[in-house]
Protein backbone atom coordinates (compact mmCIF):
# COMPACT_ATOMS: atom_id res chain seq x y z
CA UNK A 1 0.00 0.00 0.00
CA UNK A 2 1.36 3.24 -1.10
CA UNK A 3 0.61 7.15 0.06
CA UNK A 4 -0.77 7.55 -3.47
CA UNK A 5 -3.10 4.72 -3.27
CA UNK A 6 -4.74 6.28 -0.29
CA UNK A 7 -5.22 9.92 -1.91
CA UNK A 8 -6.77 8.26 -5.06
CA UNK A 9 -9.27 6.44 -2.49
CA UNK A 10 -10.06 9.67 -0.70
CA UNK A 11 -10.15 11.95 -3.57
CA UNK A 12 -12.36 9.81 -5.02
CA UNK A 13 -14.70 9.48 -2.07
CA UNK A 14 -15.02 12.82 -1.72
CA UNK A 15 -16.04 14.03 -5.01
CA UNK A 16 -17.76 10.83 -6.17
CA UNK A 17 -16.13 10.39 -9.54
CA UNK A 18 -12.76 9.01 -10.88
CA UNK A 19 -12.35 11.40 -13.15
CA UNK A 20 -12.98 14.55 -10.63
CA UNK A 21 -10.65 13.12 -8.35
CA UNK A 22 -8.03 12.44 -11.51
CA UNK A 23 -7.80 16.22 -12.36
CA UNK A 24 -7.52 17.11 -8.65
CA UNK A 25 -4.50 15.06 -8.28
CA UNK A 26 -3.33 15.78 -11.68
CA UNK A 27 -2.95 12.32 -13.38
CA UNK A 28 -4.98 10.30 -15.80
CA UNK A 29 -8.21 8.66 -15.45
CA UNK A 30 -6.58 5.23 -15.97
CA UNK A 31 -4.02 5.82 -13.26
CA UNK A 32 -6.43 6.67 -10.34
CA UNK A 33 -8.63 3.40 -11.13
CA UNK A 34 -5.95 1.30 -11.27
CA UNK A 35 -4.34 2.89 -7.97
CA UNK A 36 -8.37 1.77 -6.11
CA UNK A 37 -7.85 -1.56 -8.25
CA UNK A 38 -4.16 -2.02 -6.59
CA UNK A 39 -5.78 -0.76 -3.11
CA UNK A 40 -8.73 -2.97 -2.91
CA UNK A 41 -6.85 -6.18 -4.05
CA UNK A 42 -4.56 -5.68 -1.39
CA UNK A 43 -7.21 -4.76 1.27
CA UNK A 44 -9.13 -7.95 -0.33
CA UNK A 45 -12.55 -5.70 -0.44
CA UNK A 46 -14.71 -3.73 -2.58
CA UNK A 47 -14.02 -0.06 -1.04
CA UNK A 48 -16.62 1.56 -4.32
CA UNK A 49 -19.89 0.42 -5.85
CA UNK A 50 -19.46 1.00 -9.52
CA UNK A 51 -22.87 2.93 -10.76
CA UNK A 52 -23.61 4.27 -14.24
CA UNK A 53 -23.48 7.87 -12.45
CA UNK A 54 -20.25 7.66 -10.62
CA UNK A 55 -19.09 5.54 -7.48
CA UNK A 56 -20.67 5.36 -4.49
CA UNK A 57 -18.59 4.28 -1.18
CA UNK A 58 -19.24 0.55 -0.14
CA UNK A 59 -19.59 -0.16 3.76
CA UNK A 60 -16.09 -1.17 3.67
CA UNK A 61 -15.59 1.86 2.16
CA UNK A 62 -17.08 4.08 4.66
CA UNK A 63 -15.25 2.28 7.12
CA UNK A 64 -11.82 2.71 6.10
CA UNK A 65 -12.24 6.13 4.65
CA UNK A 66 -12.09 7.87 8.05
CA UNK A 67 -8.23 5.66 9.05
CA UNK A 68 -7.39 6.70 5.78
CA UNK A 69 -8.05 10.53 6.05
CA UNK A 70 -5.63 9.96 9.55
CA UNK A 71 -2.90 8.12 8.26
CA UNK A 72 -2.73 11.19 5.08
CA UNK A 73 -3.10 13.46 7.74
CA UNK A 74 -0.24 11.86 9.79
CA UNK A 75 1.85 11.73 6.96
CA UNK A 76 1.30 15.35 5.84
CA UNK A 77 2.10 16.50 9.80
CA UNK A 78 5.42 14.38 9.26
CA UNK A 79 6.38 15.80 6.27
CA UNK A 80 5.65 19.15 7.51
CA UNK A 81 7.73 18.38 10.83
CA UNK A 82 10.94 17.51 8.25
CA UNK A 83 10.67 20.94 7.28
CA UNK A 84 10.40 22.29 9.90
CA UNK A 85 13.58 20.33 10.87
CA UNK A 86 15.82 21.26 7.80
CA UNK A 87 15.03 24.82 7.40
CA UNK A 88 13.38 26.38 10.92
CA UNK A 89 14.85 26.90 14.13
CA UNK A 90 12.54 26.43 17.33
CA UNK A 91 12.23 24.28 19.75
CA UNK A 92 15.24 23.52 22.34
CA UNK A 93 18.81 24.39 22.00
CA UNK A 94 21.00 23.13 24.96
CA UNK A 95 24.52 24.68 25.08
CA UNK A 96 26.96 23.22 27.68
CA UNK A 97 29.93 25.71 28.50
CA UNK A 98 32.80 25.98 31.19
CA UNK A 99 32.88 28.88 33.83
CA UNK A 100 34.10 31.92 31.94
CA UNK A 101 32.59 31.59 28.24
CA UNK A 102 29.29 30.34 29.88
CA UNK A 103 29.24 33.69 31.86
CA UNK A 104 30.95 36.07 30.28
CA UNK A 105 30.61 35.24 26.46
CA UNK A 106 28.19 32.97 25.62
CA UNK A 107 25.26 35.60 26.82
CA UNK A 108 26.09 38.03 24.46
CA UNK A 109 26.56 36.09 21.78
CA UNK A 110 23.24 34.55 22.41
CA UNK A 111 21.56 37.78 22.67
CA UNK A 112 22.64 38.74 19.38
CA UNK A 113 21.89 35.03 17.83
CA UNK A 114 18.05 35.05 19.32
CA UNK A 115 17.65 38.39 17.48
CA UNK A 116 17.73 36.23 14.11
CA UNK A 117 15.95 33.10 15.54
CA UNK A 118 13.25 34.50 18.29
CA UNK A 119 11.39 31.46 18.61
CA UNK A 120 14.36 29.53 19.51
CA UNK A 121 14.60 27.81 23.40
CA UNK A 122 18.51 28.38 24.83
CA UNK A 123 19.20 26.53 27.62
CA UNK A 124 22.67 26.60 29.09
CA UNK A 125 24.48 24.80 31.46
CA UNK A 126 27.60 25.60 33.09
CA UNK A 127 30.31 23.13 34.43
CA UNK A 128 34.24 23.06 34.07
CA UNK A 129 35.97 22.77 31.21
CA UNK A 130 36.15 18.54 32.14
CA UNK A 131 32.74 18.27 33.07
CA UNK A 132 31.33 19.75 29.83
CA UNK A 133 33.89 18.03 27.47
CA UNK A 134 32.43 14.41 29.62
CA UNK A 135 29.10 15.83 28.32
CA UNK A 136 29.96 16.01 24.40
CA UNK A 137 32.06 12.66 24.53
CA UNK A 138 29.28 10.94 26.80
CA UNK A 139 26.89 12.78 23.90
CA UNK A 140 24.48 14.33 26.50
CA UNK A 141 25.58 17.37 24.70
CA UNK A 142 25.94 18.39 21.44
CA UNK A 143 27.92 21.44 21.31
CA UNK A 144 30.09 23.00 24.38
CA UNK A 145 32.22 25.62 24.29
CA UNK A 146 35.45 25.38 27.05
CA UNK A 147 38.79 27.06 28.34
CA UNK A 148 40.75 23.99 26.26
CA UNK A 149 41.52 21.09 24.20
CA UNK A 150 42.14 17.77 24.63
CA UNK A 151 43.31 14.64 22.57
CA UNK A 152 40.13 12.86 21.73
CA UNK A 153 40.21 11.31 18.04
CA UNK A 154 36.25 12.06 18.10
CA UNK A 155 36.05 15.54 19.35
CA UNK A 156 36.08 18.73 17.26
CA UNK A 157 37.69 21.59 18.41
CA UNK A 158 37.41 25.00 16.86
CA UNK A 159 39.42 27.95 18.47
CA UNK A 160 36.47 31.17 18.42
CA UNK A 161 37.79 33.62 21.29
CA UNK A 162 41.14 34.16 22.63
CA UNK A 163 41.84 35.60 26.16
CA UNK A 164 44.78 36.34 28.26
CA UNK A 165 45.23 35.25 32.36
CA UNK A 166 46.41 38.03 34.55
CA UNK A 167 47.59 37.66 38.54
CA UNK A 168 44.82 40.46 39.95
CA UNK A 169 44.36 41.49 43.67
CA UNK A 170 41.67 43.76 45.34
CA UNK A 171 42.37 47.15 44.79
CA UNK A 172 41.96 47.69 48.55
CA UNK A 173 44.30 45.06 49.61
CA UNK A 174 48.53 45.40 50.09
CA UNK A 175 50.17 43.61 47.66
CA UNK A 176 52.84 45.05 45.55
CA UNK A 177 52.40 45.90 42.10
CA UNK A 178 54.85 43.81 40.84
CA UNK A 179 56.40 40.43 41.87
CA UNK A 180 59.19 38.00 41.25
CA UNK A 181 58.62 34.57 40.63
CA UNK A 182 60.12 33.57 44.64
CA UNK A 183 58.05 36.40 45.85
CA UNK A 184 54.95 35.16 43.84
CA UNK A 185 55.33 31.75 45.40
CA UNK A 186 54.69 32.96 48.89
CA UNK A 187 51.87 35.22 47.90
CA UNK A 188 47.83 34.38 49.19
CA UNK A 189 46.60 32.72 46.23
CA UNK A 190 42.83 32.42 45.27
CA UNK A 191 42.88 28.95 42.54
CA UNK A 192 39.80 27.53 40.96
CA UNK A 193 39.25 23.56 41.17
CA UNK A 194 40.65 20.52 39.69
CA UNK A 195 39.06 19.90 36.30
CA UNK A 196 39.28 23.64 35.20
CA UNK A 197 40.64 24.61 32.21
CA UNK A 198 41.90 28.08 33.76
CA UNK A 199 43.60 26.46 36.49
CA UNK A 200 45.57 24.07 34.06
CA UNK A 201 46.37 26.12 32.03
CA UNK A 202 47.85 28.67 34.64
CA UNK A 203 49.38 25.35 36.14
CA UNK A 204 51.20 24.49 33.03
CA UNK A 205 52.88 28.20 32.53
CA UNK A 206 53.88 28.74 36.11
CA UNK A 207 55.52 24.94 35.83
CA UNK A 208 57.34 26.35 32.44
CA UNK A 209 58.83 28.95 35.04
CA UNK A 210 60.04 26.53 37.27
CA UNK A 211 57.06 26.47 40.18
CA UNK A 212 55.07 23.53 40.54
CA UNK A 213 51.49 24.55 42.38
CA UNK A 214 51.74 22.14 45.39
CA UNK A 215 55.05 24.59 46.74
CA UNK A 216 53.18 27.78 46.28
CA UNK A 217 50.79 29.20 48.98
CA UNK A 218 46.87 28.22 47.67
CA UNK A 219 44.73 29.73 50.68
CA UNK A 220 41.58 28.52 48.99
CA UNK A 221 40.34 26.66 45.75
CA UNK A 222 36.75 27.61 44.63
CA UNK A 223 34.35 25.72 41.95
CA UNK A 224 33.19 29.00 39.92
CA UNK A 225 34.73 32.40 38.48
CA UNK A 226 32.78 34.29 40.34
CA UNK A 227 33.57 32.84 43.69
CA UNK A 228 37.20 33.23 43.08
CA UNK A 229 36.75 36.97 42.34
CA UNK A 230 34.69 37.65 45.53
CA UNK A 231 37.61 36.25 47.48
CA UNK A 232 39.53 38.57 45.62
CA UNK A 233 37.60 41.59 46.49
CA UNK A 234 36.89 40.49 49.64
CA UNK A 235 41.24 40.53 50.17
CA UNK A 236 41.57 36.93 50.74
CA UNK A 237 44.20 36.47 48.15
CA UNK A 238 45.16 37.24 44.63
CA UNK A 239 44.25 35.09 41.75
CA UNK A 240 45.28 34.48 37.99
CA UNK A 241 41.63 35.07 36.15
CA UNK A 242 40.53 35.70 32.86
CA UNK A 243 40.95 39.07 31.32
CA UNK A 244 37.17 38.62 30.00
CA UNK A 245 36.15 37.53 33.64
CA UNK A 246 38.10 40.43 35.37
CA UNK A 247 37.37 43.68 32.77
CA UNK A 248 34.50 44.72 34.60
CA UNK A 249 36.04 45.12 38.12
CA UNK A 250 39.11 46.00 36.62
CA UNK A 251 37.81 49.17 34.99
CA UNK A 252 35.49 50.35 37.83
CA UNK A 253 38.86 50.33 39.82
CA UNK A 254 38.21 47.43 42.31
CA UNK A 255 41.25 45.07 40.95
CA UNK A 256 44.22 45.84 39.52
CA UNK A 257 47.02 43.77 38.12
CA UNK A 258 50.42 42.05 39.40
CA UNK A 259 52.86 41.69 37.49
CA UNK A 260 55.09 38.74 37.85
CA UNK A 261 58.73 39.14 36.06
CA UNK A 262 59.94 36.05 35.15
CA UNK A 263 56.38 34.51 33.60
CA UNK A 264 55.78 34.32 30.17
CA UNK A 265 52.14 36.35 29.23
CA UNK A 266 49.52 33.55 30.03
CA UNK A 267 47.68 33.31 26.78
CA UNK A 268 44.47 30.81 25.95
CA UNK A 269 41.59 30.26 23.52
CA UNK A 270 38.28 29.55 24.33
CA UNK A 271 36.68 26.30 21.74
CA UNK A 272 33.19 25.35 20.34
CA UNK A 273 33.60 21.51 20.73
CA UNK A 274 31.88 19.41 19.24
CA UNK A 275 31.78 15.16 18.56
CA UNK A 276 33.26 13.89 14.99
CA UNK A 277 30.27 11.33 14.69
CA UNK A 278 26.89 12.64 16.12
CA UNK A 279 24.53 14.75 13.67
CA UNK A 280 24.01 18.13 14.62
CA UNK A 281 19.81 19.20 15.21
CA UNK A 282 19.50 22.26 12.68
CA UNK A 283 19.32 24.39 15.92
CA UNK A 284 22.67 23.49 17.20
CA UNK A 285 24.60 23.36 13.79
CA UNK A 286 23.19 26.89 13.15
CA UNK A 287 25.08 28.33 16.20
CA UNK A 288 28.03 26.37 15.26
CA UNK A 289 28.25 28.34 12.04
CA UNK A 290 26.69 31.22 13.64
CA UNK A 291 29.45 31.51 16.26
CA UNK A 292 32.10 30.24 13.80
CA UNK A 293 31.81 33.43 11.45
CA UNK A 294 30.12 35.84 14.10
CA UNK A 295 30.93 35.74 17.28
CA UNK A 296 33.87 37.96 17.95
CA UNK A 297 32.27 40.73 16.43
CA UNK A 298 29.76 40.51 19.38
CA UNK A 299 32.37 42.08 21.75
CA UNK A 300 33.56 44.93 19.25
Amino acid sequence: MMFRHLEAFVETARTGSVTLAAETLLVTQPTVSGQLRELEEELGVALFNRLPRGVELSEAGKRFLPRAKEILSARKKLLEEASDYKGLLSGTLELHASNVPGEYLLPVCIAHFKKAHPSLRIVMKIHDSRETIEAIQRGDAYLGLVGGSVEDPDLEFFPIWDDRICLYASAKAEFPETVTLQELAALPLVMREEGSASRLTVQNALKAAGLEMNSMEVVAELGSTTAVKKAVAAGIGASFLSGISALEELEAGLFRKIEVTGLAPIERRFYLVRHRRRELPPSARAFCEYALQKAASCFN
